[in-house]
């Protein structure tokens, strides 16, 4: 099996270097068990020279304009040979450099396997890949992209989903796991450091994510489904995602912590109702 990593930069020379360092400083061997492919977005910052350091290295490389994050994964999609396909993408690194020896010796055939993803400054802590996915997790929480190994025949047939610019990642995900059935395998170990102040990670912040990904439920699924997966408010959500824990101890904690949130405020409402239904 064959892991073709692909990385994607726009005006992020130093994050770009860094994680070209990381990528062809793996202790898999190169052409063999991985090959590395780079996507630029016709940075103007020098990216393209440090590009031009390692172009010897890559299996593809292109420096030109395109139409955004996933314009530009999928192109690597397409110059991409491997039977895997895994997005490093600038200022993003895989946390040890024996990873991806690890990962090649464990792909077997499922569409996915997904390890553990570190989280960096400013807020850093460490996302674990579920032991299974459930659709309601799913939903709730986004999977670790960078730590992310997807079966390429995937992404070839059905690449990312361009009229989404921000959630086309997971949009993929639900679409493959939900609707698709597709199988996976959750790697233990820590695969990737993620970069919070990235390109990527800042994409959401000013409520577009959340825009698009009810836009993608709603062109998804039907609205009884979409009631079953999210709920009616968030703290259904909320419940629903701790139901889901495999830990039985951090499930009854986070309950426990939700009813604490809520119970307060509809004790409140209904009070207040209460009192009003008398006035009347």
């Amino acid at each position: 099996m064959k892991i073709s990593v692909i990385t994607i930069n726009y005006n992020d020379r130093d994050g770009l270097a860094k994680t070209m360092e990381s990528v062809l400083s793996q202790t898999a061997r190169l052409g063999v068990d991985y090959e590395y492919i780079v996507v630029d977005g016709g940075s103007s910052d020098g990216s393209a020279e440090v590009m031009a350091q390692y172009a010897d290295k890559l299996a593809y490389g292109v420096s030109e304009p395109d139409g955004g994050i996933f314009n530009a994964m999928n192109k690597g999609i397409k110059a991409a040979s491997g039977d895997y396909l895994n997005f490093m993408n600038a200022g993003d690194y895989f946390a040890a450099p024996d990873v991806l020896e690890r990962v090649v010796k464990k792909l077997d055939g499922k569409d996915f396997y997904i390890g553990h993803q570190q989280n960096l400054k400013p807020h850093a802590h460490l996302i674990k890949a579920p032991r299974r996915i459930s659709a309601c997790s799913l939903v709730v929480q986004p999977l670790p992209h960078q730590a992310t190994f997807i079966r390429s025949a995937l992404l070839k047939a059905r690449g990312y989903n361009e009229q989404f610019k921000v959630i086309a990642d997971w949009e993929q995900m639900v679409v493959e796991f939900l609707v698709n059935n597709r199988t996976y395998e959750r790697l233990d170990f820590v695969v990737a450091c993620f970069d919070t102040t990235g390109l990527s990670a800042r994409a959401g912040h000013d409520g577009r994510y959340e825009e698009e990904r009810q836009r993608m439920l709603r062109e998804t699924f039907s609205p009884r489904i979409i009631e079953v997966l999210v709920g009616r408010s968030r703290f259904d959500a909320k419940v629903r995602y701790a139901l889901d824990k495999s830990n039985l101890w951090q499930r009854d904690l986070k309950i426990l912590r939700n009813l604490l949130k809520v119970m307060p405020r509809d004790l409140w409402h209904r009070l207040f109702k209460t009192s009003g239904d008398k006035a009347i």
